[in-house]
């Protein structure tokens, strides 16, 4: 028997067990674990339980001893059902037939499974025993909730092929770049050889030969198929890119799989995600283009993630927030004995309509159009998780039948009440992920992989209040929602009051954010500030943050109504000499890179303003710069790729029925063959909003050959449009339109 250090990298399926995959200083090595996979059914019926028995996958069954949901205050006997690992989905639907709304904890995946049952993590540091090609022991040298834990010495490649048609990646491979580290810096090893068969071959075997834990693609999980394909097509489809026995072959996409991926809505945009691409035998495949934690988090960030998940590592660098955030709940609620059910427990009941008055969301407090010196931001600190884990928010915490006579724990400017005798899930849950990003927070410059992990923690916090009332959220239910609007409400509501009394007035509020002014414009004293942040933190009982300080900040207005402001359209200059930005095409993603380069140095121009004077002084500098990229633009001098903008497609392409610009690009894709998705991101070049044939209106970026004529007029548009959204109307020289002020000029005829 032999004892080593090692970090737990994968688990994957085996006959009445898993394989396990851990990761040394100097080498990969694998273990059995015995193991059956678990699920509950919440009926004891000795006559199910016979029948259950005559199931051939199922190994046994026992009787436990559980709560049926996070309302229960009693535990109920249930039956746990053994499972060979490799049959827990086809038992499940088998059973699902017929019991489907008694089964809980059957979609855990084989990750967490493992991890529930063993107390291990993903990438758990531990002394561990094998013998005979069997773990029999460990010994954990850091615990789940360490936050200075050993990083994973993994090794690396950076893999990425090119393509005869590069701009579609199609087509016969040209040469495949291999890097043995994820820095651009890095000197690479190019594969050219004669023969595309050479190419594959020598490049996969390289891969063998280094034998990495992390394989890095840009795009694999759209490229890996067309290797497999062009593999097999010349021969070399028995290769293994995994350290399993899969072959290359068996990634081929299937002639009938019109998508490997689905679109989903966020927050009223459209997305599309990718189906993942993952190798097996213990080599993880991450495609930083299909993986939105990565440009945050790297490798450190979804490392985080993972450890708090107890997920498969090469799922958690490719899903949503929501899925690592259900993840943990689902392991605090394991460790309760609380079955977890397979789909959301507690849908809304009906209501009637005068009890809708608690469900309005947050409060805000409309902008003051314009230009503003002198202004102090205070923010509250992670404000609705806070709300969640120090006022003890919860599904089954909200209105509990425990609390009905204690008064002590009334939500604000409701009707609803908050437990006060058991913690609640969510609360629990969310508890270790505050103190964690709290710690890395504060050491972020210590180490840039605190500072990644931080940012990572930070969107799962910002999640957690919307998947509350998300109509798949595992444990989720509206009145907890609800419940945390009205704390936040209350919150901002007397922090208004509380600014007032030390004279002064806030001039913006947006839900857990306010900007506050001396009314004359003069510097706010810092000891003023700190008294003002203590108080409001003292009687909202939520930690305030003094965000920063600001030269100047504008807050802007609508379009055609210059007198109401948009409450996430501002920027503002800083003491530090930093901008803090909001809602402006510098960080719109669909804006062309010409134009957020013209933004960029305009405000390069106004940052050197530290007065209203100055900011006059500087506006016209702006200007006269906007006029000037106004003229480039005019003799054609700015290069296509500057010009190309982005968009979602909110639809396929045979479902568009106007002739929209999106639509017309994402049919010409269509045409060429390509899949696309609603919320797949596409570019297109305008050429000509007036022609006639709206097919020559726009062009896709893959139909480019570089010679085209854009559509000077229409890009100007896009130019003083950037400038008016930077400068307020009070700053620009030209008279404002009678569409400015047709609004008010409405009202006041009324």
């Amino acid at each position: 028997m032999s004892r080593i250090r090692a970090w737990l990298h994968e688990v994957e399926a085996a006959d009445w067990g898993v394989t396990t995959h851990w990761i040394t200083k100097k080498k990969a090595i694998q273990a059995f674990y015995p193991l059956t996979a678990e699920f509950f059914l919440a009926k004891t019926d000795p006559y199910i339980e016979k029948q259950l028995l005559s199931h051939p996958h199922i190994e046994r069954i026992e009787k436990r001893s559980k709560y049926l949901s996070i309302h229960n205050q009693k535990p109920s006997s249930v039956f746990c059902i053994r499972v060979n690992p490799r049959r827990i989905r086809a038992t499940y639907e088998d059973l699902r037939k017929y019991w489907g709304e008694y089964l809980h904890n059957a979609d855990l995946s084989l990750w967490q499974q493992f991890c529930f049952q063993t107390e291990l993590f993903p990438y758990a540091y531990a002394k561990i025993d094998i013998s005979n090609g069997q773990l029999k022991n460990w010994q954990l040298l850091e615990s789940y909730t360490q936050m200075d834990y050993q990083p994973v010495p993994f090794r690396v490649l950076w893999f990425q092929p090119f393509f005869e048609d590069s701009s579609l990646s199609r087509g016969k491979i040209t040469k495949i770049l291999i890097r043995r580290s994820v820095i651009d810096q890095e000197e690479p090893i190019v594969f050219e050889e004669q023969t595309e068969a050479e190419i594959i071959r020598n490049s996969i075997r390289y891969v063998q030969q280094v034998n990495p834990d992390l394989l890095f693609t840009r795009g694999g999980d759209t490229f890996v198929p067309i290797i497999a394909e062009r593999s097999t097509r010349v021969g070399e489809g028995h290769l293994r890119i995994g350290r399993g026995f899969r072959p290359l072959r068996s990634y081929v996409r299937q002639k009938d799989e019109r998508s490997r991926g689905h679109s989903y809505m966020s927050y009223g945009r459209i997305f599309y995600s990718q189906h993942g691409v993952y190798f097996d035998g213990g080599r993880h495949h991450y495609d930083v283009g299909n993986s939105f934690m990565w440009k945050d988090g790297n490798i450190a960030g979804i490392h985080e993630l993972v450890r708090l998940g107890c997920s498969d590592p090469q799922r958690i660098a490719r899903g949503t927030i929501g899925t690592t955030l259900s993840a943990v709940q689902m392991r605090t609620a394991y460790y309760r004995d609380i079955l977890i059910p397979a789909r959301k427990a507690d849908p809304e009941s009906f209501r009637p309509a005068w009890t809708m008055e608690t469900d309005v969301g947050g409060l805000v407090f409309s902008p003051w159009v314009g230009f503003h010196t002198n202004v102090v931001e205070l923010d509250f600190l992670s404000m609705y998780p806070n709300i969640m884990v120090h006022r003890n928010v919860s599904p089954e915490t909200v209105n509990c039948t425990c609390c009905t006579n204690d008064k002590r724990q009334l939500v604000p400017l409701t009707n609803y009440h908050v437990c006060t005798k058991r913690l609640g899930i969510i609360s629990l849950s969310l508890k270790n992920i505050l103190r964690r990003r709290q710690y890395y927070k504060a050491k972020r410059n210590v180490h840039p992989d605190y500072d990644r992990r931080q940012k990572v923690l930070k969107w799962l916090l910002v999640t957690c209040f919307g998947y509350t009332g998300y109509r798949n959220a595992r444990f989720g239910r509206i009145e907890s929602h609800e419940a945390i609007s009205a704390y936040s409400r209350h919150g901002l509501t007397l922090t208004q009051q509380i600014a007032s009394r030390y004279g002064l007035e806030v001039v913006a509020g947006i839900v857990d954010s306010v900007w506050v002014k001396d009314p004359e414009e003069e510097p706010v004293p810092l000891d003023k500030v700190r008294k003002l942040r203590q108080e409001v933190a003292d009687i909202v009982k939520l930690p305030v943050e003094h965000a920063c300080d600001y030269h100047w900040i504008i807050f802007l207005p609508r379009r055609h109504e210059p007198g109401i402001g948009v409450l996430n359209r501002y920027y503002g200059l800083k003491t530090d000499g930093t901008f803090r930005i909001r809602g402006i095409e510098i960080r719109q993603s669909s804006s062309p890179p010409f134009i957020k380069k013209l933004q960029m140095n305009m405000l390069n121009i106004l940052a050197k303003a530290r007065s209203r004077e100055q900011f006059q002084v500087a506006s016209q500098r702006a200007e006269k710069f906007m006029k000037e990229c106004s003229t480039e633009l005019e003799i054609g001098n700015v290069p296509l790729e500057d010009l190309l903008i982005a968009i979602r497609p909110s639809r396929s392409p045979d479902e568009y029925v106007n002739n929209s610009r999106q639509a017309i690009a994402a049919k010409q894709l269509a045409a060429l063959g390509v899949n696309v998705e609603p919320g797949m991101k596409i570019r297109y070049l305008i050429l000509d909003v007036h022609a006639k044939d709206y097919k020559k209106r726009v062009k896709a970026e893959q139909l480019l050959k570089g010679n085209e004529q854009y559509d000077a007029e229409e890009y100007q548009k896009l130019v003083t449009r950037a400038y008016e959204n930077l400068i307020p109307p009070e700053f620009r020289k030209e008279n404002p339109t009678l569409e400015s002020f047709w609004p008010l000029r409405a009202m006041q005829d009324i």
